[in-house]
């Protein structure tokens, strides 16, 4: 099958199509342009796939003691939509799942990119908001596990891409947290438009122009699993560190993110870490207000 014929194509040409013909008139306009992959199933052009010869993907190997020190309630079977054996599951298998899910990406790039494209050559360029996201991240065996709904860094992080004319410089990166919730102030503050209630998130545009500077302490994540959703995670993540609680705060995490990037080692249980653990925790039960962003004054 070709890019056009696949239905993230068929979503982004049905985009074009409205920009050329421009269909918004003369007012400003409000698109949403759903792209579906990566998903399973893996589907993409083939050419897509043969960009990543399974000999030359790498695989990243946990220590085989990955699991001991994880809370039971977080370990997630979702290692049986790919492989039967979740410790050690065939390299081959493993490097083809990495092989479709990097010829998604590509192909939803290359989407994207024909969108784009199209903005610019509209003439909308300098006068657009643009802001490019995921609904979440996405395992590929780190931890053993595959897929979604898990409180570690591959699943809870997300791509987010912002342009605003006038605003924002091409190829510049804000090192600051951003939650979903602070999508919508954000754009009312864009757009100069009256907020209609009282909101949880807060307006990043501050950050749009001095990514540096002080912000939020913390983002939340929460996840349910289970047949009546009756496991529960909440965690909080600082810019350094990462905590969670499944149902009980004695099943917990706490990972530092910039020395074990990779959430090998909990330290939840470290008495080491006890005023870590602590702090972390009034933070998560103090909620989104107790991390509202540094004021600048």
């Amino acid at each position: 099958m070709t890019d056009a014929e696949h239905c993230d194509g068929k979503n982004v040409r049905q985009c074009i199509e409205w920009l050329e013909k421009k269909a918004y008139g003369d007012k400003p306009f409000f698109m949403v342009c759903g792209i579906q992959r990566p998903h399973v199933p893996f589907f993409a052009p083939q050419k897509y796939f043969d960009r990543y010869p399974l000999d030359q993907i790498n695989l990243v190997n946990d220590p085989a003691s990955d699991w001991d020190d994880i809370p039971e309630l977080a370990l997630w079977g979702r290692y049986r939509v790919f492989m039967q054996n979740p410790r050690c599951p065939d390299d081959r298998e493993r490097r083809k799942a990495h092989q479709a899910y990097y010829a998604c990406i590509t192909h939803i790039d290359t989407m994207v990119g024909q969108l784009l494209d199209a903005v610019k050559k509209q003439g909308l360029w300098n006068n657009t908001i643009i802001i490019f996201t995921s609904d979440h991240g996405y395992h590929l065996g780190e931890h053993g596990m595959w897929g979604k709904v898990t409180h570690f860094e591959p699943c809870d992080r997300i791509p987010f891409l912002v342009h605003v004319p006038g605003i924002t410089k091409g190829g510049s990166a804000c090192p600051r947290l951003i939650e979903f919730v602070d999508l919508y102030p954000t754009l009312v503050d864009l757009c100069n438009l009256k907020a209609p209630h009282k909101f949880e998130g807060t307006s990043f545009v501050p950050l749009l122009s001095e990514c540096n500077r002080p912000w939020k302490k913390a983002a939340f994540t929460v996840v349910q699993r289970g047949p009546e959703q009756e496991i529960t995670c909440k965690a909080v993540r600082s810019e350094r560190w990462r905590y969670s609680e499944w149902n009980d705060p004695n099943q917990n995490e706490l990972y530092d993110l910039k020395n074990d990037p990779n959430e090998w080692y909990n330290l939840a249980k470290d008495p080491q870490y006890a005023d870590t653990v602590e702090r972390m925790r009034e933070l998560l039960n103090g909620g989104w207000k107790e991390a509202v962003p540094v004021s600048s004054n």
